[in-house]
């Protein structure tokens, strides 16, 4: 009996004291719970592993403030990452998050309303080392064999970026790249990395800029050999898309953006006309629809208007678009520009888009179908300024392909003030039409005097025979050869009988 009385109460103080212990530790988890709450103990906890960041990376590593919202908020403000050569590598004014409780419940991070406003990142080299290798160096690691458990994954649902500026600028290849957003709404349905899947809702674009600039790098000449191999195609291999990445997008409006593309040139960039190595578009509005990523092609519904620097105006775009490595094609087209707008079916067809589009009227091959559509020789003079006297509209439809220094049209149909012609056509040469090899095949051709030396003023200077006297003239019938050859005076004596006549309306 007594010693049941002893060992009772022996562990009756055992209670009591297991007691206070785990009051002290529930205490003292409660206090530490909302001392790490307090934000300048926060801020200066991470400030002392950004001092060790720094260490280790032997650079610069600093932030100005954190607020830490256990399972619930980060705040961050302030983040400065320099590069070994002291120079800004990333910078983040604020940045902060809704983040759900994965911690405990669940294995996947849900990312709220995640914000940056006021950021910059510089990307440079002059040498094949990027400025942020020392980084990729210190966080790879050997890949892990998994244990056991679920990989955790991050699901994003919305995105709020303020003012943010991508330097990326390569003296090694010879590119140099600057994107710069205003603002950036956007609203996901699926963000899913493992399976390589993207889903976006809708996305809002306000003044987003776009630079690239072409030009020699530092980077030694390829052997041919090399060159050679690049070119070669391989099978199932993607020049865009290996991963085998799906992504959708519902929407995208377009508020005040601009794209520009420049190449080194010798001379500085025309300004009286379109030049394809130096590109300008400004004042870029309106919307992307039904995006569709997959493989090689992208294809999306498309709504736009933009200025160019030499005048080119395009007020309407509109059309279904394809767009892959070697092909730019626009199904249902409405293209008004300036004074011209072209219907239903345009294509562009090249080996490298960066390349073939700065040699546009030789690289670029076009295909075209044309309906109820007319085109101003002042907005052809834009690429080809030798037509700036014509001052003329042309209503045509029908078929045609081939670059521009090199086309044939089919079944085309053409009007033209007093002027109509119906056939096939093939030129080569342009945009000079004086050293422009022509095969006509004329079904129907009508003109006048004063249409003919509109389009081709040397013919004033013909007096023999005296053409400023017809009042029309009507061909049918084959030509070949070139346009002053047309118009000589032994062909105009000759060919009157057999296929050129004159009529009186």
């Amino acid at each position: 009996m007594v010693n049941f009385t002893y060992n009772f109460r022996r562990l009756r103080k055992f209670y009591k004291i297991s007691l206070r212990v785990f009051l002290v530790i529930i205490l003292l988890v409660v206090v530490l719970y909302g001392v790490l709450h307090i934000t300048s103990v926060q801020t200066w906890v991470v400030k002392k592993i950004a001092l060790n960041l720094s260490q280790k990376l032997n650079t610069r590593v600093t932030i100005q403030k954190v607020d830490f919202r256990f399972f619930n908020k980060v705040y961050l403000e302030g983040l400065m990452i320099e590069d070994r050569k002291k120079d800004t590598l990333l910078y983040a004014g604020t940045a902060k998050a809704n983040v759900n409780d994965w911690f405990f419940a669940s294995d996947k991070i849900v990312l709220e309303n995640v914000a940056l406003d006021n950021a910059i990142v510089n990307m440079n080299r002059k040498d094949s080392v990027w400025n942020y290798q020392f980084l990729l160096d210190y966080f790879a690691s050997p890949k892990k064999k998994k244990t056991g458990g679920r990989d955790v994954v991050i699901d994003l649902r919305e995105l709020h970026f303020n003012n943010i500026k991508f330097n990326k600028l390569d003296g090694w290849i010879g590119q140099d790249m600057v994107a710069n957003l205003g603002r950036i709404d956007l609203i996901m349905n699926v963000f899913d990395i493992t399976g390589k899947k993207i889903h976006v809702k809708e996305v809002n674009l306000v003044q987003p800029y776009f630079w690239q600039r072409d030009y020699e790098g530092n980077r030694p000449p390829r052997p041919k050999l090399q060159e050679v191999i690049e070119k070669i195609p391989v099978i199932g291999a993607f020049k865009w898309n290996n991963s085998g990445w799906e992504v959708r997008m519902d929407k995208m409006a377009i508020l005040n953006g601009a794209f520009q593309n420049d190449k080194f040139t010798q001379s500085a960039p025309y300004t009286d006309r379109f030049d394809g190595q130096h590109l300008l578009f400004s004042s870029l509005n309106g919307s992307i629809k039904n995006l569709f990523f997959l493989h090689d092609t992208l294809s999306l519904n498309v709504d736009l208007k933009a200025k160019e620097r030499s005048g080119l105006e395009i007020k309407k775009l509109q059309s279904r678009m394809k767009f892959t490595p070697e092909l730019m094609e626009f199904n249902d087209l409405d293209l008004q520009t300036n004074r011209s707008r072209l219907r239903d079916y345009f294509a562009m067809r090249y080996e490298s888009f960066g390349k073939d589009f700065s040699r546009f009227i030789h690289s670029v091959s076009m295909e075209a179908r044309f309906k109820e559509s007319s085109i101003s020789s002042d907005d052809l003079a834009l690429f080809a300024p030798e037509l700036k006297k014509w001052k003329r509209m042309f209503y045509l439809e029908g078929n045609a392909e081939g670059p521009l220094d090199n086309f044939s049209a089919k079944d085309m149909k053409i009007r033209s003030g007093n002027s109509y012609v119906e056939g096939d056509l093939a030129m080569r040469g342009l945009p000079d039409i004086n050293t422009t090899f022509i095969d006509f095949q004329s079904r129907q051709l009508r003109t006048d005097y004063s249409d003919m030396v509109s389009i081709i003023p040397e013919l004033r200077n013909v007096q023999t025979p005296a053409i400023s006297k017809l009042e029309a003239v009507s061909f049918k019938g084959n030509f070949t050869g070139f346009i002053r050859e047309a118009f000589r005076a032994q062909d105009l004596i000759s060919v009157p009988l057999s296929g050129m006549q004159t009529w009186v309306p």
